[in-house]
């Protein structure tokens, strides 16, 4: 019943590639096969949902951000994985809102296409397109995360406990005062951010689907459609 499906879903595809349909309709397609692929044997850790997660688990929540060159391909889609300095924080779900504003604000000045995106607890996950001629996705995330920053720092009295880790985070202070320095204060992101540049569609469908899959993985819900911070809902109303 599964290969049917998929196979079905797969020739509908072939339809369109010689219909005439941009790149970004037909990596449409190719995400919705992969999502009947994740669904074929009742749940999210069907075979497809079980190749993606081992294809992607060790590179992306893997170490070695700070050894890696990154390539700069004008007009490319980008797969990031992004995460807090303190991982047992939950202050992107709790200042959500706050995160939207940044993102907001960033792609006005800069814009860019966002295919998909998550944000769990103390991480996230968003594939990018950049528009044509333009490869700067580090500064881009540079603002959304500068931006994110200041604007929590600003928002009132809060204690920045100490943190050290691997990530290069340290120290830490108690905000006191209506205008205090906030350079001492401990950085709310790890440094630097993993990112992968997308190869073809299937590589775009799978790393999709890895950011709609991932707060399941990490036994936050049961289905994706549970999980309120996910582009899932805007893509499948």
């Amino acid at each position: 019943m599964r290969g049917a499906v998929v196979k079905s879903a797969r020739t509908r595809l072939r339809a369109k590639q010689t219909g005439g349909l941009g790149r970004y309709a037909l990596r449409t397609h190719a995400v919705q096969i992969a999502y009947v692929q994740m669904y074929a044997d009742g749940g999210v850790y069907g075979s497809c949902g079980a190749n993606v997660d081992a294809l992607l688990t060790n590179t992306v929540d893997g170490a070695g951000m700070s050894k890696y060159r990154r390539p700069k391909r004008p007009g490319a889609s980008v797969f990031f994985t992004v995460n807090l300095a303190d991982r047992s924080s939950r202050v992107l779900v709790q200042q959500i809102d706050i995160l939207r504003d940044a993102v907001r604000q960033t792609r006005v000045a800069r814009p860019f296409r966002i295919d998909a995106w998550v944000v769990l607890p103390d991480h996230m996950h968003c594939v990018w397109t950049l528009p044509e001629g333009d490869a700067d996705y580090s500064g881009r995330m540079g603002e959304i995360k500068g931006r994110f920053t200041r604007m929590i720092r600003r928002s009132g009295p809060a204690l920045t406990p100490p943190v050290k880790n691997r990530h290069g985070v340290v120290g830490g202070r108690t905000r006191v005062g209506a205008g205090p320095d906030l350079r001492a204060e401990a950085p709310i992101w790890q440094k630097r951010f993993w990112e992968h540049h997308i190869r073809d569609d299937r590589d775009y469908a799978a790393h999709v689907n890895y950011c709609w899959i991932n707060p399941v993985k990490h036994g936050l819900v049961a289905d994706v459609r549970d999980w309120p911070y996910s582009s899932w809902h805007r893509d499948n109303p």
